[in-house]
């Protein structure tokens, strides 16, 4: 539906139906990251783009949680708008070399979930891969400084890295607790929140 769940009042437009629970939690979590990154920020360049990937990575994040899937369509149109704000950020706000940030962010990032991908394909699906080179522009843009430059950047994806794994880890284990056994779960949750907890911090 194009109109939030709030404004409806909870029921579907044509039929009257109650909406289901998970509607309004995606326009909570939505609305909660937006508030976050516009206090971050600021009224910066980088604003735009990192509304993009919040929005984005809600969205995929709610797929991933739904049907283990993170949709390509999502990632690209993501990943081009992130993109396209980054180089927008970079050429108002400058400077420009830190386009470099954003570049060592997505290889490396995306480089790292590539070969855990390679070694296991179904512990790692590509899709995370996608959604990891398209964060790791984010944070590799957002932790680049001038007096480190790409080494800055590098250290962010790193922590980025090791705060999706922590919360993928605590994910894990609960899951086991609960469902009594070892079964797969989707990461790219995890993945978005380390990458967006990072990125509000260096910004």
């Amino acid at each position: 539906p194009v109109l939030p769940a709030t404004v409806r009042r909870w029921r579907c437009r044509s039929c009257g139906e109650g909406l289901a629970t998970g509607y309004g939690l995606t326009e909570l979590a939505t609305g909660t990251l937006f508030a976050a990154v516009a206090a971050a920020a600021g009224w910066s360049p980088v604003l735009v783009p990192l509304l993009c990937l919040a929005a984005g990575s809600v969205a995929m994040s709610v797929v991933d949680l739904a049907v283990m899937r993170i949709p390509t369509a999502f990632v690209r149109v993501t990943g081009a708008l992130v993109a396209a704000g980054l180089v927008g950020a970079s050429l108002v706000d400058g400077p420009l070399r830190r386009l470099a940030g954003a570049l060592v962010g997505a290889l490396l990032y995306g480089g790292l979930l590539l070969t855990m991908h390679l070694v296991s394909p179904r512990a790692m699906g590509f899709g995370d891969v996608r959604l990891a080179t398209v964060v790791g522009a984010a944070v590799g843009w957002c932790s680049w400084r001038a007096d480190h430059g790409t080494l800055a950047a590098a250290q962010g994806v790193f922590t980025a890295g090791l705060v999706a794994g922590l919360l993928g880890s605590v994910a894990g284990i609960v899951l086991l607790v609960v469902r009594g056994r070892n079964q797969p779960f989707p990461f790219g949750p995890a993945l978005a929140a380390g990458g967006l907890l990072v990125t509000l911090v260096a910004v």
